[in-house]
């Protein structure tokens, strides 16, 4: 509240009662911390808004943007440079163009011809994030094409193949995805290692181990 014409006034009925816009004079009050007097008399400053220019293309007067589409042109690009001084026949003659988004090509030799990844992986039938996931580890082309590729194990139930991801998740289980690895890894069956709930033991001190996951037992 604020005292303004001899009576205590909110900031939005000053505002209103001013004709100060209410966040600019909120503005002013809280954070520039100007007095009343100041944060009313004070003019708002207009904001500068970019130039609107036009130009003659075929004998008609037309925007800057109808200018870029028909030159494959930026338009902002276009804008700023008529800006900085540059004459729209400069703009047009010495393009600036648009780069072209994405990864750079990536060519991989291999019995003397030239694969992309995509060509490499339907060729010899390795998925395209096996090969980048191999590149990335520095590994020769003929590392990546002739190395095997480790394929999930495949369980049975009811009759249908799963991965033990899928089981897991199908099933529901007791115990956490890190502890049915684990288990698995121990020769657990899948139906074991889901659904056998943790061995626990109390220690001194109330404290609980987890038997199963430190020895897959």
């Amino acid at each position: 509240m604020y005292e303004y014409k001899g009576e205590l006034c909110p900031v939005i009925k000053i505002s209103k009662m001013t004709g100060v816009p209410y966040g600019a004079l909120l503005r002013r009050l809280n954070e520039k911390h100007w007095s009343l007097e100041k944060a009313i008399e004070t003019p708002i400053r207009k904001q500068k808004h970019p130039e609107h220019h036009t130009c003659i293309l075929d004998g008609k007067i037309v925007g800057v943007e109808k200018v870029a589409r028909r030159f494959n042109l930026n338009s902002q690009s276009v804008r700023r440079r008529i800006n900085r001084g540059e004459t729209l026949q400069d703009v047009v003659n010495n393009p600036v163009r648009r780069r072209t988004g994405g990864k750079p090509r990536i060519h991989l030799e291999y019995k003397g011809r030239i694969y992309s990844v995509r060509e490499l992986s339907e060729q010899y039938n390795i998925s395209i994030a096996t090969i980048r996931t191999r590149l990335s580890k520095g590994w020769s082309v003929e590392k990546i094409v002739e190395t095997p590729v480790k394929h999930t194990k495949l369980y049975d139930y009811e009759g249908k193949k799963y991965t033990a991801r899928e089981l897991y998740d199908m099933l529901g289980s007791k115990v956490s995805w890190d502890i049915c690895k684990n288990r698995l890894r121990y020769g657990w069956s899948i139906e074991r290692a889901i659904s056998k709930p943790c061995c626990r033991r109390r220690r001194k001190q109330n404290t609980v181990v987890d038997i199963d996951r430190h020895f897959g037992c």
